[in-house]
């Protein structure tokens, strides 16, 4: 059995695993869209505090949904990937960067949203008690900005996610 001493296991391995690079070019499209619906936002003089209110409602049931469809493609992924007859027919060293690169975007993928989600709750738990606060506005508007650039970014992983599953059947159908 081969094996590599270089590799980590745990969030450390996932966090050397992922670079700043790969973050950034994964998350400019949920920085920018939340940034711009804040600005418009803002512009209008619009309440933050129903924007708040929308963002907990939608993403409280949304985001478990994500994360059973998360789970449920990953174990899809992975009964292709251990097919006898496929695995036989790739590159040994090309299996080993393919798995990798699949556990890592996984890993990943199920940590937005579960993030996203304990963070939604916590966010709607606080809501709940209606604190008063002299920078309400900027608190809401920041905490909606974070939220709505999480839940962004998860969707943007189902649709990452939607592709590697389509390139994964592609590579079974073409080495038939």
């Amino acid at each position: 059995m081969e094996g590599n001493s270089n590799i980590q296991f745990g969030w450390k391995g996932i966090r050397d695993a992922y670079s700043w690079k790969e973050f950034v070019r994964d998350a400019w499209f949920p920085i920018i869209l939340s940034s711009s619906i804040c600005g418009y936002i803002f512009y209008k003089d619009l309440d933050f505090w129903t924007a708040l209110k929308f963002m907990v409602d939608f993403s409280i049931p949304t985001l478990p949904c994500l994360l059973g469809l998360m789970v449920a493609a990953y174990v899809l992924v992975i009964t292709v990937f251990y097919n006898q007859e496929l695995r036989a027919k790739i590159n040994p060293q090309y299996k080993r960067e393919l798995m990798t690169t699949l556990n890592r975007t996984f890993a990943i993928a199920l940590m937005v949203p579960a993030v996203s989600l304990v963070l939604t709750c916590f966010v709607g738990l606080i809501m709940s008690f209606e604190i008063p606060c002299e920078y309400a506005d900027f608190i809401n508007g920041s905490v909606f900005w974070l939220l709505l650039t999480m839940v962004t970014y998860s969707l943007l992983i189902i649709y990452g996610i939607a592709i590697d599953l389509f390139n994964i059947a592609q590579c079974s159908v073409k080495l038939d």
